[in-house]
């Protein structure tokens, strides 16, 4: 169960639970948002975790379930890796992409629903047009680090 008061261990001053707005991070392509984050906060701003755990339920939440979402291509080849079209089969070129944004609705544990948005390039099927990531599996490798710098620079901590 979440904690909804406790004591900073950097000024003793009693911390309440509170959404923090927003919470950024960035890691290679990836921009990682934060809304409504919810995190117990003293009144000198000193913040953590509401629960210590949370990197790692969001962090599983994000890359289970919810990325799934996200179109996705696949890289393909034994010697030399290509992206490939996730829904033609079609090679994806290497040129523009668009940026987009895609957004989660988030719950954890019993803390209050809060926001993740991904910000990515998406990248055009020159075959069917389908829009869609290069590749799931390297968008995963982004996200917990991205997410680390996204709670490093909002100045929150685990204990």
């Amino acid at each position: 169960m979440a904690e909804t008061r406790a004591t900073c261990k950097r000024c003793q001053a009693t911390m309440t639970l509170q959404s923090v707005d927003p919470v950024c991070g960035q890691h290679g392509v990836l921009k990682v948002t934060l809304l409504q984050l919810p995190a117990l906060v003293c009144p000198n701003m000193h913040m953590r975790f509401a629960v210590p755990d949370f990197p790692a339920l969001l962090l599983e939440r994000l890359a289970g379930e919810d990325m799934t979402k996200v179109p996705a291509g696949e890289k393909r080849g034994l010697l030399f890796k290509h992206y490939h079209c996730g829904a033609c089969g079609s090679k994806l070129g290497s040129g523009e992409a668009r940026e987009d944004t895609f957004d989660f609705d988030i719950a954890l544990k019993d803390l209050s629903p809060f926001r993740v948005e991904l910000t990515l390039p998406l990248y055009q099927c020159p075959a069917c047009g389908k829009e869609q990531i290069r590749s799931l599996p390297e968008l995963r490798k982004l996200v917990a680090p991205a997410m680390a710098h996204a709670f490093e620079a909002a100045g929150l901590h685990p204990r």
